[in-house]
């Protein structure tokens, strides 16, 4: 499907279905391919792929990072959106030139689709410019990252509050699914920092753009963003350890309970052993007093072994 949003030079503003090419005295125009069919595509080759010499269909439709390529009559954009179902990105080239952008996505694409929406309720928005057009786009795109950062901060919050009752194995398994994810999320936001740059930036002084303070505004928005990815891999790496560490604390004061048990019991045992050989001649064997005697001396040893463990802090 083709649609494009035209801005003409009387200050008339359409938006038309299925127009490829852009009716005279237009100001500047914007053409969106959603889910291009093969002449669709074909069309798009004929508008840009002279400039690179091979198939652009092939080219397209591989995921690459975000990027911007300066081919002097216009721009080329490589950015990343992120599906409603998984944190994957999908891509979304963008075309700039002096007089049109042209974005191209192989499927439904939520940003497109909440810019389209938002130029159609003030249409006198597009009078305000291609440069702000772009803005919008990598705005709406930035913002898409918020509600999923949010919401693996509050996961991990709460992870973390009941770290000290027990990590289940689920938990540690999602624990490391958003480090995975977060990972994933840095690989787009990073390369889009440069982007930024490249707006802010240009080699070319005809691609200035008088928007530096919006543009100025995501980049910062993405530093911080990107600046999470590592806050929140942190913290997931942070909770595993600490789990690690207090089961081998718990682990350790086991292991000391059983071996001050088993300390207790080595000299009880040495007399029990010493009095259970069944030799015939064994004076305490024939003494009244005896059974009770060895069962003392073996409390008493029992109770002085346990007073010096205890004093030596051992539980």
């Amino acid at each position: 499907m083709i649609r494009t949003a035209l801005l003409f030079e009387n200050g008339d503003i359409r938006f038309e279905e299925s127009i490829k090419k852009p009716p005279d005295r237009v100001k500047w125009h914007w053409t969106d391919f959603s889910q291009p069919t093969e002449e669709e595509v074909q069309y798009l080759f004929g508008l840009f792929g002279h400039q690179h010499g091979f198939s652009i269909k092939d080219w397209l439709l591989k995921v690459r990072r975000p990027k911007i390529d300066n081919y002097g009559e216009y721009r080329f954009f490589v950015l990343h959106t992120l599906s409603d179902l998984k944190i994957y990105p999908e891509v979304l080239y963008l075309f700039e030139g002096e007089n049109y952008i042209v974005t191209f996505h192989k499927s439904p694409n939520r940003v497109i689709e909440e810019v389209w929406e938002y130029m159609k309720e003030s249409p006198r928005r597009m009078e305000k410019g291609l440069d702000y057009l772009l803005y919008s786009v990598i705005n709406s795109l930035v913002n898409q990252y918020h509600p999923l950062f949010s919401k693996f901060g509050n996961e991990l919050e709460r992870l973390e509050s009941k770290h000290f009752l027990n990590l289940t194995q689920p938990m540690i398994n999602r624990i490391f699914k958003i480090r995975r994810d977060l990972f994933t999320l840095r690989g787009s936001l990073e390369p889009l920092r440069d982007v930024l740059q490249g707006i802010l930036h240009p080699a070319d002084d005809k691609w200035k753009t008088k928007y530096r303070v919006l543009f100025g505004d995501i980049q910062d928005d993405l530093i911080r963003l990107v600046e999470m990815t590592e806050i929140y891999r942190q913290m997931g790496l942070d909770l595993i350890e600490s789990h690690v560490s207090l089961n081998s604390q718990r682990m350790n004061r086991v292991i000391i309970i059983l071996t001050i048990i088993t300390t207790i019991f080595m000299p009880l045992s040495f007399i029990a052993g010493i009095y259970g050989m069944n030799f015939d001649y064994m004076p305490e064997l024939g003494w009244k007093y005896g059974y009770y005697s060895v069962l003392g001396l073996m409390g008493a040893i029992a109770g002085a072994m346990i007073l010096w463990f205890k004093r030596k802090g051992w539980f």
